[in-house]
C-alpha cells in the first residue's frame, strides 16, 4: 500500500476516541500485513470465526439450478420485479438517465470517497457523531478484509455507492453495501443493481452454489430479500460450504457482469 494511503487511514482512525482508535489501528495493521491475515480477519465479519449455538439468520439463494440472471428473474414470478430487474428495465433506464457506471477494484482501493458515502449512509439512521464513529469503524473493517469492491458512480455526482463481495468455498458472500443520499433521492435503484450483479457474478463462478446476503437487523430489509427469492434461515451453516478456500481477486474481477 502506498505511504500516502497509510497516512490518511491513520488520520481517519485518529478521529475516533482513543481506546477505539488503538483497537482499530491494531486490527488494520495486523490484517493488511499479509493476504493470509486478511483472510483470517475476514472470517470474523463473515460470522465464520466461531460457532454460535444459534446462528443469526442469513438470506440465502441456491444458484446451482440458475444459468444466469434471466433464469433468476423468471423464477421470481413477479411482473413488477421483472420490470425492475430485466435488461432494459427500471435499473437500466435509471442508470442510462444518470450515466451510472460500475468499476471493480480491490479492497485496498477503498479511500476517502468511500468513507464519505458510508458516512452519508449512516446519517440516515444516526446523528452526526454516532454516524461518524460507525462510519470509521465499518470502513476500517471493510478495508481490512479480502475480496473486491464494486464502485457505482453517476454523472455529475461522482461515487454514489459501493458494495463488497467475498467468495469462500461454494458461497459468494455479499458483505457490505452503502449508498449516498443522492443515490436515494434520485432513485437510482443501486441496491437492486447490486443484487442483480451479485446473482450474475455467482452464476458465472462454476464452483459457487450459494449467494449469501448475510443477516438483516431490519425486518423490512429481511422481508425485501425474500421477495427476490432468498430464504431467511439460520440453517445456512449446514447449507453452504464455507470450509473451502477464498477465491482470488482475479476470479472475482473475471466474473463481473460487464452489462452493469
Amino acid at each position: 500500500m502506498p505511504l500516502a494511503d497509510h497516512i490518511w487511514v491513520l488520520r481517519t482512525i485518529a478521529l475516533v476516541p482513543g481506546s477505539i482508535a488503538a483497537l482499530l489501528l491494531g486490527v488494520h495493521l495486523y490484517a493488511i500485513s499479509s493476504p493470509a491475515r486478511r483472510q483470517r480477519f475476514s472470517q470474523g465479519p463473515m460470522g465464520l470465526s466461531r460457532k454460535r449455538k444459534k446462528p443469526k439468520r442469513h438470506a440465502m439463494l441456491n444458484v446451482s439450478m440458475l444459468a444466469d440472471t434471466d433464469a433468476w428473474i423468471r423464477s421470481l414470478g413477479s411482473r413488477s420485479l421483472s420490470t425492475t430487474l430485466k435488461v432494459g428495465g427500471q435499473i437500466d433506464k435509471a442508470w442510462e438517465l444518470h450515466n451510472v457506471s460500475v468499476v471493480v477494484r480491490p479492497v485496498s482501493a477503498l479511500g476517502f470517497r468511500h468513507l464519505l458515502v458510508l458516512f452519508e449512509h449512516e446519517r440516515r439512521s444516526y446523528g452526526v457523531c454516532r454516524a461518524a464513529l460507525m462510519a470509521v469503524m465499518r470502513f476500517v473493517v471493510a478495508r481490512s478484509m479480502c475480496g473486491v469492491v464494486d464502485e457505482y458512480s453517476a454523472g455529475g455526482l461522482g461515487l454514489v455507492a459501493w458494495s463488497h463481495s467475498i467468495v469462500k468455498g461454494d458461497t459468494l458472500r455479499a458483505m457490505w453495501f452503502y449508498q449516498s443520499r443522492a443515490a436515494v433521492d434520485r432513485k437510482l435503484y443501486v441496491w437492486h443493481g447490486v443484487l442483480r450483479q451479485a446473482v450474475a457474478r455467482t452464476c458465472r463462478l462454476p464452483a459457487v452454489r450459494w449467494l449469501d446476503l448475510g443477516p438483516s437487523d431490519n425486518e423490512r430489509v429481511a422481508g425485501a430479500k425474500t421477495r427476490f427469492g432468498f430464504e431467511d434461515t439460520d440453517t445456512w451453516p449446514s447449507l453452504c460450504d464455507y470450509s473451502g478456500e477464498f477465491a482470488s481477486d482475479a476470479d472475482l474481477f473475471a466474473s463481473t457482469d460487464k452489462r452493469d
